[in-house]
């Protein structure tokens, strides 16, 4: 059959091809539908530079993650200007408000008592717990990942060097979800964390490559975190799935998304977890008529099997001192240690001392940093 150019776009026929293929079992790099792209990993990546490092990388797509342990006080409280609420009538005329938050945006219209129960909402009872207090405001976050997507990873110059786009505020904010839960609350890991996740090599699910790599270098540097994997989920639709989207055979769904499948695809449906639940999942639905849950639900069960695949792939390939997923024995000679002194609550005052001379002191003098936020207990915090 001849067909025209005026007739039909080239996305069409591009979008036509791979549903078609998708139909027979065959995706456009050869794989099967059910199939997860091959898994290579290198830990640790730099020996004895960092606290924690590994390369990870699933088919195309290639992400350098590193890890940097500090003290707690190193966290973000949840109370610093990037939480607090400003009135209305503090705002300047590019209508931005003093805290930096733009005027008519959802943080700067709720009052502090709506804050404060957004803080004790179930949402944020993980968070909660990592912290080691119970205190809404107080609160401090203790993980960071910066999720890094250069030009150079798509085979691009910008000229404008500029990485802070929205995508990549996005996917960061993704992986860093991902990755929250799995921390070891305070009490037991009493660190600050900051991971770099650097993109050197895309070809889609970047993001969810960022959280394997994420789980290896942690396990790098000793921190005993529960294994997270994540891959995308995607939607090839026939014909029928529009008129009847109940119908099984009026979709197909594609494991572990490549660019060109997100691209022509009618779904990229992000999920990561452990091999005991979901901790983080986004939704991008490309499909005029939307996704019915039906779909949604097959989706959650297709990616926990292929979450379990990539976890057993890691955990077999995984070498030298995190063998099948294990934390390395103790933290690298480079990480700085914490050690949790208590003492009595009474004798506080002595402790600091007038103006906190006391406690300045004995910082200045044996070059370490103490934290004494919680009630009869000292973080002490050193170099060795």
């Amino acid at each position: 059959e001849r067909i025209y150019l005026e007739d039909v776009s080239f996305k069409r026929l591009m979008k036509n091809g791979m549903r078609k293929a998708a139909f027979t079992n065959r995706r456009c790099d050869g794989r099967t539908v059910d199939e997860v792209r091959p898994i290579k990993m290198n830990v640790p990546m730099f020996v004895d530079t960092v606290h924690g490092s590994s390369s990870f990388a699933r088919g195309e797509t290639q992400v350098l993650t590193t890890v940097t342990l500090g003290s707690p006080r190193e966290g973000l409280p949840l109370s610093s200007n990037l939480y607090s609420v400003a009135s209305e009538n503090e705002s300047d005329s590019l209508g931005i408000e003093k805290n930096g938050l733009p005027v008519g945006s959802l943080r700067s219209t709720r009052n502090e008592i709506a804050l404060l129960s957004d803080l004790n909402t179930k949402k944020v009872l993980a968070d909660r717990q990592l912290t080691g207090k119970s205190g809404t405001l107080n609160e401090v976050k203790r993980l960071f990942l910066q999720y890094d997507f250069p030009a150079y990873c798509n085979g691009e110059v910008d000229e404008r060097g500029n990485n802070s786009t929205r995508r990549s505020i996005g996917h960061g904010a993704l992986a860093e979800k991902a990755i929250q839960c799995a921390i070891p609350p305070t009490s037991l890991f009493p660190y600050s964390v900051r991971l770099t996740c650097e993109v050197t090599s895309s070809n889609g699910s970047s993001s969810m490559a960022s959280a394997c790599g994420a789980t290896l270098a942690l396990l790098d540097a000793g921190i005993n975190v529960t294994p997270i994997a994540g891959l995308s989920i995607g939607l090839a639709a026939g014909e029928s799935f529009a008129e009847d989207r109940n119908v099984k055979d009026s979709h197909v769904l594609l494991f572990d998304l490549t660019g060109t499948e997100d691209y022509y695809g009618e779904m990229d449906f992000k999920i990561a977890g452990s091999s005991y639940g979901i901790t983080a999942m986004q939704l991008d639905v490309k499909a005029p008529a939307g996704i019915p849950l039906e779909v949604i639900v097959e989706s959650l069960t297709a990616a926990k099997n292929g979450r379990n695949s990539i976890l057993e792939d890691m955990s077999n390939r995984a070498k030298g001192g995190i063998h099948r997923l294990e934390p390395r024995r103790g933290l690298k000679a480079t990480a700085p240690r914490v050690e949790v002194i208590r003492f009595d609550p009474i004798r506080k005052r002595d402790l600091i001392g007038p103006s906190g001379a006391v406690l300045k002191q004995l910082e200045d003098n044996f070059g370490v940093s103490l934290d004494l936020s919680q009630e009869g207990q000292c973080l002490l915090h050193g170099s060795n």
